[in-house]
């Protein structure tokens, strides 16, 4: 029994007790009234105080439908003190639409002589209305007549809520259970218990009556792909699924009607209802599996033809590489030819340079020298007594001869300058400029820092040459008017600078301007610096003067 019926039950005796020692009172003799009044109220205290201990709502009604007795939380309810409510009905204290029915339910505890209980609302206006769950139970005197209702009235409106919670998510729940086009199916140790109607669509079954009770392995082939019969592998995938408390895993089901198809199943453990259950969600991918061995055999065929193509490159790769050896090899030969004629041209440039310097010598030493006596003899023929035609004549050769002479120093100069052998190399770049001052119509200067000397004779007469052909061209082509040679030891090089303030020229994309003229010309004194591992270097632009470096190994 519960702590509300044995309230109830107490409330009833007492009543009863109440009505009982009234009766004697009223029947009394009239000198205990007194006695009789104080008793009276002393279980009324008793009864309001049983009341009291009910924390929900509790009351006493007499035929009438007036209150008779209320309990604190009844007064705290209403919104009036005890003494307010006593003698109150329903009408007097809750909307007219409540009060009917409350009035309403009495009269049938009253007449039926059965117990109602109910949840209705409750409160005394829209905004405080609750939830309560009512039991009204008829009140009976000692004749057995029925003489009241008490009543007890307990708050569910939290409990309500809830339910009216858990109804929304049950039908969302519901909703989307059977709304999927994915068979979700629950599963306990005795098989399926619940599906929704996809379920049944995709295994051919007529009713969920059809459907529950049976096993995964009922709806399966008795063998699955990898040799495991159906039985045994479903067991062991729901008891992973139990002690886990998931399992993902593709599976071959067979429908109702022995068709048979690729599934992708997903058991997830759940509570319900105060036990552990499966629930299964299965996938029909025979379309996926479809495209799948598609896609294989497209893969299976670009790899094919990948291997093919690959066994095709590897080929023409070896072909190339073959080539690519044999171009290299041409290159190197080539190179090698290409570094025998730079080293023959460079040979047959000293070797003229050699060639030059003996013809200077045996101009000089030779040629000079004749010149020079038979000019000294002309001179001592003048002191004879010659005819004046005679004297003449003398004077003639004796021009002549001068001119030779002077013909034969500048062919030796040119040739090959004695201060280059005589001073050495920076000496005859000094002497170089000063005779290029008196030669040509521009102020010239010479700079010279650190001990440029020290290369080998036929390199600086090579280097002299390209210096002096440099000058000429500057005399010839640029209108310059200030000119000034640098020269100077740089780490392991020599490095001679020409630079005027000139017109200026073009550089071409090789790195060679434009040469007109005769002499060496830009190009053969790149060639013949290249020839000994040296750099030849043009700086210009027209109307911006030049700049021309020539650098040569100190080694040299």
């Amino acid at each position: 029994m519960s702590d509300l019926d044995k309230s109830k039950k107490a409330l009833v005796q007492e009543v009863k007790l109440l009505r009982r020692r009234a009766a004697q009172v009223e029947a009394g003799v009239s000198s205990n009234r007194r006695e009789a009044d104080r008793i009276g109220e002393a279980q009324v205290r008793r009864m309001k105080a049983m009341l009291d201990s009910i924390p929900d709502m509790a009351w006493l009604k007499d035929v009438e439908g007036k209150f008779a007795a209320v309990n604190d939380a009844s007064c705290k309810a209403f919104g009036m003190s005890y003494e307010e409510l006593l003698g109150k009905t329903d009408f007097d204290v809750a909307p007219p639409d409540l009060a009917k029915r409350y009035v309403e339910d009495d009269k049938e505890v009253i007449r039926t002589g059965e117990r109602k209980q109910k949840e209705e609302q409750w409160g005394r206006g829209e905004k405080d209305k609750i939830w309560v769950e009512t039991i009204k139970t008829p009140v009976y005197n000692e004749k057995g007549d029925i003489i009241g209702v008490s009543g007890i009235a307990r708050d569910i409106t939290k409990r309500k809520e809830m339910e009216e919670k858990l109804r929304d998510s049950e039908n969302k729940f519901r909703t989307l259970y059977d709304s999927t086009q994915d068979a979700v199916m629950l599963l306990d140790k005795d098989g399926f218990f619940d599906c929704n109607d996809a379920t049944l669509r995709i295994f051919g079954c007529k009713s969920r009556e059809e459907f529950c009770g049976k096993h995964p392995a009922d709806l399966s082939p008795p063998i699955q792909p990898d040799g495991t019969d159906s039985m045994t592998l479903a067991n062991e995938r729901v008891a992973t699924a139990m002690s886990e408390g998931s399992n993902h895993f593709e599976w071959v089901h067979q429908c109702i009607d022995g068709r048979r198809f690729p599934a992708d199943v997903l058991l997830s453990a759940v509570e319900l209802g105060g036990r552990r259950v499966l629930q299964a969600v299965v996938r029909d991918i025979t379309e996926r599996k479809r495209y799948e061995e598609g896609l294989k055999g497209a893969r299976d065929k670009l790899e094919k033809r990948v291997k093919e193509r690959t066994a095709e490159l590897e080929k023409a790769n070896e072909e190339l590489q073959k080539e690519v050896l044999e171009r290299k090899k041409a290159e190197e030969q080539l190179l090698q030819h290409q570094q025998e004629l730079r080293s023959l041209a460079s040979e047959l440039t000293l070797s003229e340079e050699r060639l030059k310097h003996r013809i200077a010598i045996n101009v000089h030493d030779n040629i000079g020298q004749i010149l020079a006596t038979s000019k000294l003899q002309i001179e001592m023929l003048r002191d004879k007594d010659f005819s004046e035609k005679c004297s003449k004549v003398l004077d003639q050769i004796s021009g002549q001869l001068a001119k030779a002479i002077e013909s034969s120093r500048s062919l030796t100069m040119e040739l090959s300058p004695p201060v280059l052998y005589e001073l050495g190399f920076a000496s005859a770049l000094d002497w170089l400029v000063k005779r290029s001052r008196e030669q040509y119509d521009f102020s010239v200067e010479f700079e010279r820092s650190g001990d440029i000397n020290g290369l080998e004779k036929d390199v600086e007469v090579l280097v002299f040459q390209a210096v002096r052909e440099l000058l000429v061209n500057v005399a010839k082509h640029s209108g310059a008017n200030q000119v000034r040679v640098k020269a100077r030891r740089k780490g392991d090089s020599i490095e001679v600078t020409v630079e005027d303030d000139g017109v200026g020229f073009e550089v071409l994309q090789a790195g060679v301007g434009e040469d007109k003229n005769g002499g060496f010309g830009l190009f053969s004194v790149r060639e013949r610096l290249g020839y000994l591992g040296g750099k030849f270097q043009i700086e210009s632009r027209r109307g911006g003067g030049a700049v021309l470096t020539l650098s040569v190994p100190a080694g040299h």
